[in-house]
């Protein structure tokens, strides 16, 4: 769709015939402008050189040039840059360039102004021209803030960087110009596509700041409930979700079913696919327990109210099936998966797509790890095919296939074979990387196979790097006192007790007992591990309990 409106800059690049090579660099940097910054302010620059944009004339050439591209007004900026050579005399200044420069100056035009430290070609270098570059630059010193660069790709950054904060800066100050509520809105859709754009080239962190740029306008100009407003926040969460901040993300999503029951009702089909959305959001939190209250309440609803949504039953379901998994009841998790599957085969839920379809293999397959080694890869060998066919056609769902393969990792590795679980997380793990899926994900993956290499009791100090990697990003994405960082911390201390550093593993394990206690999840199970290693610790005056008494009371008073 071709760009209305667009405000276009004529931007002089005035140099001398030294810096002609790094020409390439600087349309590069105007052209990742144009298409990231200048999309979102809808600005465009046109680069503007005198080789390019002037014509011959009968007159002293650097007049020429002035009257041309310059006096005229028809620049807009200019990137001037020295590096060997000042250039060549004019009239009234040591060089062409330097005229330019100070003809835009004082007429309060932008000049963007380099110096290059890239080792002079010593073949060409002319001491007097270098010298006069330099009695320059220490006197702009003193009135010009100036940027410098080591090589053309430094440059390319550098001045890319720079089009960005003035554009930004300049749109600011400017807004005066967005004299309605119309071309506010026009320019919120103008973000909002710019952050699709970075979102769909995984650029979340961009997408995220321009899908709340434009929700904020949205949100002051339609309201809180317009589906304009809807819209940005919609990928605002998507994007936060993508980057892993997931505790905002869960404001978010109860924010909008505030609305949604503003909107609509609290008995409404929308609201229920909200009450889905928070569920599974908890997931990432393990918040296991909260994620089955809102699956609840929305199976609660459907059944009572929308019957006829058979569809929705079995999604809810499914997930249902999902969080009883991740709480270790598979008994209960195969009945609400085998429950979904029943709902698509048997009362064709033509709505239930292959993703959902392949979801619900997958859960299977998992749920049924402990049951039959043989039945769960089944499920989840079906799951690998319909997901192979998502990921072929949208490599951005390969995430969805690594999943699988991660969960085939598991199913081996519970079965002894660490051989094939370490290659099928290895698999995912290429999967998540190239198709540039979260960190927290990743993480994910990390911990598996760090888990499948202690248990061999092999390669250690492989498993260690991978815990302490998938730590650094769970602590950062989740806090310090998550479940899922209580899980590293006690598989590093099971990994450091194989290699006998008793005291370390002490101390990670004590860390996974105390987040576990605060938790009141599975702190038994640590307490176990906790009291064996001090076994094996050589300083114990104290006996376990009032070791372990002594501790918590200094955890307390701190």
């Amino acid at each position: 769709m071709p760009r209305k409106n667009v405000t276009i800059f004529n931007m002089l690049i005035s140099c001398p015939s030294d810096v002609a090579e790094h020409m390439s660099s600087i349309r590069n940097a105007v052209d990742s402008f144009n298409r990231n910054s200048g999309t979102k302010h809808n600005f465009s620059i046109d680069i503007k050189y005198y080789k390019s944009d002037t014509y011959p004339e009968m007159k002293n050439p650097q007049e020429s040039i002035n009257d041309q591209l310059i006096d005229t007004d028809y620049v807009d900026m200019a990137i001037a840059i020295f590096w060997t050579r000042f250039g060549t005399e004019t009239k009234k200044y040591f060089s062409g360039t330097e005229e330019e420069i100070d003809i835009l100056k004082n007429s309060g035009k932008q000049v963007f102004l380099y110096f290059c430290n890239c080792p002079p070609k010593m073949e060409q270098l002319d001491i007097e021209q270098l010298q006069k570059v330099r009695d320059y630059k220490a006197k702009r010193s003193s009135d010009t803030y100036f940027s410098t660069y080591n090589s053309t790709h430094e440059l390319e950054i550098n001045l890319f960087n720079h089009l960005t904060q003035y554009f930004d800066d300049y749109a600011k100050s400017h807004s005066s110009a967005i004299k309605d509520e119309q071309s506010q809105l026009d320019y919120a859709d103008k973000l909002l596509e710019s952050a699709q754009r970075h979102y769909d080239n995984f650029n979340f962190g961009t997408a995220k700041d321009q899908f709340k740029e434009s929700m904020e306008i949205r949100k002051t100009l339609l309201g809180n409930t317009h589906p304009m407003t809807i819209e940005s926040l919609d990928g605002f969460i998507e994007s936060l979700g993508k980057l892993g901040e997931y505790e905002l993300v869960l404001v978010y999503h109860v924010e909008r079913l505030k609305l949604i029951e503003t909107m609509h009702s609290n008995k409404s089909i929308e609201y229920v696919k909200e009450l889905c959305k928070i569920a599974y959001r908890l997931d990432h939190l393990a918040e296991y327990n909260k994620a089955l209250g809102y699956f609840n309440e929305a199976l609660d609803i459907i059944q009572k109210h929308h019957t006829e949504n058979r569809h929705e039953v079995a999604y809810i379901k499914g997930g249902l099936g999902f969080i009883y998994t991740k709480l270790n009841d598979c008994d209960e998790a195969l009945v609400y998966y085998k429950s979904a599957l029943n709902h698509i085969e048997t009362e064709r839920c033509d709505e239930c797509d292959d993703t959902f379809i392949s979801f619900v293999y997958n859960g299977i397959g998992i749920a049924y790890n402990y049951e039959s080694y043989e039945l769960s890869l089944d499920f989840l060998n079906k799951a690998v095919k319909l997901r192979k066919k998502i990921s072929d056609y949208d490599n951005s769902r390969a995430w969805v296939l690594a999943n699988t393969y991660d969960a085939i990792g598991t199913t081996h590795r519970l079965h002894q074979d660490f051989e094939k679980s370490i290659s099928n997380h290895n698999i995912a793990l290429s999967l998540r990387q190239n198709s540039k899926d979260t960190d927290v994900a990743i993480a994910r993956t990390h911990v598996r196979i760090a888990r499948a290499y202690i248990e061999t009791k092999d390669n250690l100090l492989i498993a260690v790097n991978y815990l302490l990697e998938a730590l650094k990003i769970r602590k950062q994405k989740m806090g310090n006192n998550n479940i899922l960082v209580a899980e590293i911390f006690e598989l590093l201390a099971l990994a450091h007790e194989e290699l006998q550093n008793y005291e370390t593993a002490l101390e990670f394990s004590f860390n996974a007992y105390r987040i576990c206690v605060s938790k009141n999840n599975h702190a038994d199970n640590i307490f176990e591990q906790l009291e064996r290693i001090y076994g094996k610790v050589d300083m114990n005056a104290l006996s376990f309990d009032d070791w372990l008494k002594i501790r918590v009371n200094n955890l307390l008073t701190y």
